[in-house]
């Protein structure tokens, strides 16, 4: 089993600290930047984002069905709390986590592709506590 990933992503953490907690060695090859684009990286996840799990039945990509995946093939321990309610609502912090997260990145990155990096996003289209969609956005005043 091999965990493609890159410093910094917080879908590939979540991948770690799951292998790591469940006890599942797997080699962790750290992407240099960029290489998510590469036609290799994108032979393995057309999508082109980080991670993807190589395993000897193909390749498994977005991190939240990989933490499945692992929970599935080691049961103990177990991600998830007991009980059908709990698992449902730690699913839901687990996804709204993940959106929030991704988001945030896609729009800065889209946007500073689009735009110049200084631009500021107008007061009705700004993200929840921002105040840029720069890469010098900075969490605005409570």
């Amino acid at each position: 089993m091999k965990l493609l990933a890159r410093s910094g992503s917080s879908a590939a953490y979540r991948c770690r600290i799951a292998l790591n907690l469940k006890g599942i060695a797997a080699e962790i090859e750290n992407l240099p930047a960029g290489a998510h684009r590469d036609a290799a990286y994108l032979s393995v996840n057309p999508q082109g984002r980080i991670p993807a799990l190589l395993t000897d039945e193909g390749a498994l990509v977005q991190s939240m069905a990989i933490l499945d995946y692992l929970d599935e093939l080691v049961p103990d321990p177990s991600l998830l709390p007991e009980g059908l309610h709990a698992r449902a609502r730690a699913r839901g912090v687990a996804q709204r986590a993940s959106l929030s997260l991704s988001t945030r990145r896609v729009a800065t990155t889209s946007a500073n592709q689009i735009i110049a990096p200084a631009w500021t996003v107008p007061k009705g289209l700004r993200m929840p506590g921002w105040t840029s969609i720069s890469p010098r956005a900075v969490p605005s005043p409570s």
